[in-house]
């Protein structure tokens, strides 16, 4: 039997890095978007993401190489976020599962449309996390000190909440972080 890969999705502070590594000590093949900002001091470059200047960003976007379709729907908070096509076609053929963190719904949504018309939706799991802002305020303050980045982090982004379309919503705040990772990999075979 042949596994799902993962996409993961929610706001700042819900434990998407912590079930992403999670997955990947598992055996998920990690697939990092690209962004044009620098990475944390916790960050592996190849691992978490691409880290890639804005000039290179807007390179891609130019040559569709991003599932996002203009650098409007890719800009969040000042930085570009990517979601490579090669997620489509990965998902398209027989490979190791892996497991992603897209950088919004939006382009998600339009990847599983698409791979529903193909029949090939069932190859793929998306699964929202989200928690409360007093939870996710707790989580982010301990790698961002700035106020106003800090503020912009919780308030100015999409993702937050339930999404009615997500395979599964889970509250992290609600759950340890194995708890999250059993009720996803609960999913994926």
């Amino acid at each position: 039997m042949n596994m799902k890969s993962v996409f993961l999705t929610g706001a700042s502070g819900v434990g998407k890095s912590t079930t992403y590594r999670s997955m990947v000590e598992l055996g998920f093949t990690p697939s990092p978007n690209h962004l044009t900002r620098p990475p944390r001091s916790s960050e592996i470059e190849g691992f978490d993401a691409h880290f890639i200047s804005v000039e290179q960003f807007a390179a891609n976007m130019a040559i569709k190489a991003y599932l996002e379709t203009t650098m409007e729907e890719a800009e969040y908070g000042g930085v570009y976020y990517g979601s490579p096509v090669s997620w489509e076609l990965d998902a398209q053929i027989d490979k190791p599962p892996f497991v992603a963190i897209p950088s919004n719904a939006v382009a998600l949504r339009g990847l599983f449309h698409r791979l529903s018309e193909q029949n090939k939706r069932d190859t793929l799991i998306w699964a929202n996390l989200h928690a409360p802002l007093n939870t996710r305020h707790e989580r982010v303050s301990a790698y961002i000190s700035d106020p106003v980045q800090l503020h912009n982090r919780l308030h100015n982004g999409i993702g937050q909440g339930t999404k009615p379309d997500a395979d599964i919503n889970i509250d992290t705040s609600l759950h340890s972080p194995s708890e999250v990772l059993e009720q996803v990999l609960a999913l994926v075979k």
